[in-house]
């Protein structure tokens, strides 16, 4: 559950208004890395016995991973993914400029 936590805070400070308060994509991917292969053991909720679902539910899950993979959401998320990388790109590429130095 703490991975999540973390995850949520990394996404909220890439959502910030403040450019200058945003991470880095390198930054960012680089926790995210990090998140994904600390060890299980680590987070002592992992640990809990696992919730065996009713068959209803399994198929409840698999309607929806199917509706998440549908075509227009696919192109969606791939144009995200392509946006995020240029702005990535661009915000490493141009100088920081700090506000303060035109007034």
């Amino acid at each position: 559950m703490r991975s999540l936590h973390q995850a949520v805070a990394v996404a909220a400070m890439c959502l910030n208004e403040e450019p200058s308060v945003r991470p880095l994509i390198s930054d960012v991917v680089t926790a995210l890395s990090f998140l994904g292969i600390t060890p299980m053991s680590q987070d002592p909720n992992l640990l809990s016995p696992i919730d065996m679902s009713s068959p209803t539910d399994e198929n409840e899950e698999k309607s929806a991973t199917l509706s998440l993979l549908d075509d227009d959401s696919a192109v969606v998320r791939q144009r995200a993914v392509d946006e995020a990388m240029e702005w990535g790109s661009n915000s490493r590429n141009k100088p920081n400029y700090d506000s303060s130095s035109y007034l």
